[in-house]
Order: structure tokens, then C-alpha cells, then sequence
């Protein structure tokens, strides 16, 4: 299990399968976010092993800041690039604008960040400030270059080695330019909260696993929470104090059938602070913050998946909340530490409704119930369709080596089963240490024993080239593919 959590915290999502440039975009249908741990990775390098817990005694690392350099002698032409200079140079200043104004209030530091554009079919991209090798050229306050071919493109926070170990906030042009100013706004400062997330601010982050958030009690439990938050933050006084205390008598209950508060908590602290942030610097104008937040929860709700969404939402709804008490807690956040927790104690409620007397039809449970009853049934048909076309065909398999530093596309949909696993059901583009893998409309399974497997149909050898019927494999020298029984195993030779 820990292997496929730590195989699993490297996945991040991107939506780059589309073409770039200055035609019109045409999106994909939106995949759900898919975040297990820290979306930072390191795009050609070994992770690096765990930091030593800090002696107090030893003097404290100053975090890591960056201001751009002097400019350079201006060109004398305009690069035609598939990232538009002039639009990327626009965008940047809208949210060094929105940096500028926010001047470090919301959390105590400025969010300004080294953001990178990038195009994943002509690899050309432009940043807003320089790279320390100084590998890009720069136009104006605007630098651009090509990425090498051994980079994935996604929409991540990464750290390149061959860019002198700078952290750069990573965003597909599709996904940038088919926004509005707005969106562009929320979705560049949840990324850029997630950049100082890896400066040592708030502690380290570790791994989780919410599968359990698949299943249909946990399901009907999380969201009746969520409504319960979302009415605490419409009412004042006694009433808004009723409502937490009932969030907080679901939420325990909740952990208390599934002992998963820890991988909970760390969601909420990684990705609802993230939302939380965006939602705070970018509020919408029209038809305001927490009609927006219902939205999201309506919209969540639907999703095929909350193991990685629920999160997002209910951690923001708690960040809001302790806003709202008044009392000084973001010099408080750990990953480690408990968000409805620390509501709790700022809101001095220090006995909770017994389960059994919250009223969950205020809340929304009879409609609920309905709903997650029918999503059960369609996971079980899900779970047969995935166990006939890919567990019982012959399958290719291999282990993520866990010293190399992976990189992986994904768009599409994801599944967790008790007693299987997570299964990516969907397009993948997925580097490792043997090579690239690149899969079509199919399941990307990371098994509980540690083996990702996908269907091995049709397959076909040729040197470091493996095909199947709907994947391509190049294989970096030194490694194979051996068939073992009806099986094809990928392993060094």
C-alpha cells in the first residue's frame, strides 16, 4: 500500500492533449483534479530522500525567494512563438497585479512566483523571469525558450535541475489561455500558494490515501458536512455556532468509521488552502463567494470520484470559517494539524452533538442518500467493466522505480477500489525511469501489491519500441520487455 500511495502522490493532472497557439481552443472534457500529496515533482531528477526532522537548537533555513533580475538589452524583433508574447506578457502582469495589491496580507508573504507558459506539442515557452542557467532569452521583462523533449508538460509546481534547480509554477497554454481574466486569476494564485507550500512555511507534507472517500457512507457523510459548513458560513451567532458544531458531529463520526483522519486532514491542508487562497485574492464579483462554493459542492457532487475533491471544498470552507472568528491561526498551520480542529477550539465549542440528534434532513440527507445509493451501483458496474477488459486480459506490467523522478499527463476519469486499487481510466502520458509510456483510452491501473498494469492486446516488438492496441512504449536502453506466461513484463536486462 505504500508503494502504490507513493507511485500514486507523483501523478498530477494535465490537461495538454489538445494543439497550442493562436487558433481557437478547443477543451477536452474537464478532468477532476487528481492530487494524492504534494503536486511538486522533479521532472528529470531522483526525489530527494526525506528532510531530517529540525533540530531547534540549529539555526533556521530562510525560505526561498525570487525577484527577477535586471532586464536585458531589449530585442528587435517580436518572437513568433506558440505561446503569444504579447498575451503570456498580459497575463503575467494581471496577477503581479493582484500580488501587488494583496502586498502579503492574506498570509504574511508575498505570493509573487516564477511562472512558466508552456506549449506541449511545440515545447516553446515563456516565463516571467529568468532561468539562473539562462538557458531563455528575454524580451523585455519576458523570457522564452524551448523545453527539452524529456519534460512533461503539465500543470504542476516542478523543480528542473537543467533550469538551476529553480521551483517554477508550471501552466499548458490551452489551460491558461481558455480562461477568462478572472479564472486565470484564481487558477495562477491557487498555484502560486502551492509554490511557497514547498519553502518549509507550513512543515512537510506527506502521503494519503482517501480512498475510503469512494464508498458510499463516507460519501453521504463528507457532503452532509460540507452543506452543514456552507450554512454556517450564511447565518451569524448562535446559529452559525449550531451548524459548525453539527459539521463538526458528522466529521467525527465520519473518522470514526473509517480511522482516516490523518489522510483527510492532509488534503485539506494542501489543497483547501490552495482554494482558499484563489477564492480569497479573486473573489467572484457576481453571485458571490459562497453561492460559489455551492456551486462547486453541486458540481463536485457529480463527480465520479471525491477521494481527491472533497477536499478542496472542505478545507476551504474551514480556512473561511477561523477567518471569521477573529482569532490570529494561519502562524498555526501544519500539515499535520487538524482545520476543524482548530475551528473548534476558536469558536470555544467544547462539547459535540451526539451523532444521533444532528439533524441531517436539514442538511440535505434524504436527497443525498438517494443520489449515493444510485452512484453505487454504477461503481459496481464501473469495477466489472474494468475487472473484464483489463484484469482478465493479459496485461503489461511494471513497478515505478521509486528513485526516479517521474512525470505523468493524465486527463479522464480515476476509480479506487478496496482490495485493487487506483485505476486512471483515460489518456496518459507516463515517464519512468525504463522509458515512456503513452496509453489511449484505457485503464492505467496502480495495483495494492505495488504492479501498474495496463491491457497487453496486440502487442508488438521492435527493439526499444513496444506497441499494443492502444499504447506505445520506447524503452531506454538497458531495459526490455519479456513475455512471462500470457503476461509481458517490462524489466532491465
Amino acid at each position: 500500500m505504500k508503494k502504490i500511495l507513493c507511485i500514486a502522490a507523483l501523478l498530477v493532472l494535465a490537461v495538454i492533449l489538445t494543439g497550442c497557439g493562436r487558433s481557437a481552443y478547443e477543451p477536452a472534457e474537464a478532468a477532476e483534479p487528481l492530487v494524492y500529496t504534494s503536486t511538486e515533482v522533479s521532472a528529470e531528477t531522483p526525489a530527494e530522500p526525506e528532510p531530517p526532522v529540525h533540530d531547534p537548537t540549529e539555526p533556521t533555513e530562510v525560505p526561498e525567494v525570487y525577484s527577477p533580475e535586471p532586464e536585458a538589452e531589449p530585442m528587435s524583433y517580436t518572437p513568433e512563438l506558440a505561446v503569444p508574447i504579447d498575451r503570456a506578457s498580459q497575463f503575467f502582469s494581471e496577477i503581479a497585479d493582484l500580488f501587488d495589491g494583496d502586498n502579503g496580507e492574506l498570509w504574511g508573504f508575498k505570493l509573487h512566483v516564477p511562472i512558466l507558459f508552456a506549449c506541449p506539442v511545440t515545447r516553446e515557452a515563456v516565463a516571467n523571469m529568468p532561468d539562473p542557467d539562462g538557458l531563455f532569452e528575454s524580451y523585455g521583462d519576458i523570457y522564452f525558450g524551448t523545453l527539452p523533449e524529456s519534460v512533461t508538460i503539465f500543470d504542476a509546481v516542478v523543480t528542473w535541475d537543467y533550469f538551476g534547480g529553480k521551483r517554477w509554477v508550471i501552466v499548458p497554454w490551452a489551460a491558461i489561455q481558455r480562461s477568462d481574466r478572472a479564472g486565470r486569476l484564481r487558477l495562477l494564485s491557487h498555484k502560486a500558494f502551492h509554490w511557497h507550500q514547498f519553502d518549509g512555511r507550513f512543515g512537510q507534507s506527506i502521503g494519503w490515501n482517501n480512498s475510503h472517500m469512494n464508498e458510499k457512507e463516507a460519501r453521504i457523510s463528507i457532503r452532509l458536512e460540507i452543506n452543514a459548513l456552507l450554512r454556517a458560513l450564511r447565518v451569524t451567532g448562535e446559529q452559525r455556532y449550531a451548524a459548525v458544531s453539527d459539521a463538526l458531529s458528522i466529521r467525527a463520526e465520519r473518522r470514526r468509521l473509517f480511522d482516516r483522519a490523518a489522510d483527510e486532514n492532509m488534503l485539506e491542508m494542501m489543497e483547501g488552502l490552495a482554494q482558499y487562497t484563489e477564492w480569497s485574492l479573486a473573489p467572484p464579483a457576481s453571485p458571490g463567494l459562497v453561492t460559489l462554493m455551492e456551486s462547486f459542492a453541486d458540481g463536485m457532487a457529480q463527480g465520479i470520484s471525491l477521494e481527491h475533491s472533497f477536499g478542496y471544498l472542505s478545507g476551504a470552507l474551514y480556512a473561511f470559517l477561523l477567518n471569521e472568528t477573529g482569532v490570529p491561526w494561519k502562524d498555526d498551520i501544519r500539515f499535520g494539524g487538524d482545520l476543524g480542529l482548530m475551528l473548534q477550539e476558536a469558536m470555544g465549542i467544547f462539547e459535540l452533538t451526539p451523532f444521533g440528534e444532528v439533524p441531517l434532513i436539514g442538511y440535505g440527507y434524504n436527497r443525498i442518500a438517494a443520489d449515493e445509493k444510485a452512484w453505487a451501483v454504477t461503481r459496481e458496474a464501473i469495477l466489472r467493466d474494468i475487472t473484464e477488459y483489463t484484469l482478465n486480459q493479459p496485461t503489461l506490467r511494471f513497478y515505478h522505480d521509486d528513485g526516479f523522478g517521474l512525470g505523468a499527463a493524465f486527463s479522464g476519469h480515476r476509480f479506487s477500489f478496496y482490495g485493487l486499487g487506483t485505476v486512471l481510466r483515460g489518456n496518459i502520458d507516463y515517464q519512468d525511469s525504463f522509458g515512456r509510456l503513452v496509453l489511449r483510452n484505457g485503464d492505467f491501473i496502480m495495483h495494492n501489491d505495488g504492479v501498474i498494469m495496463v491491457a497487453a492486446l496486440d502487442v508488438e516488438m521492435n527493439g526499444n519500441h513496444v506497441s499494443g492496441a492502444n499504447w506505445e512504449l520506447e524503452l531506454n536502453d538497458g531495459y526490455e520487455v519479456v513475455q512471462v506466461g500470457e503476461h509481458f513484463v517490462v524489466r532491465r536486462q
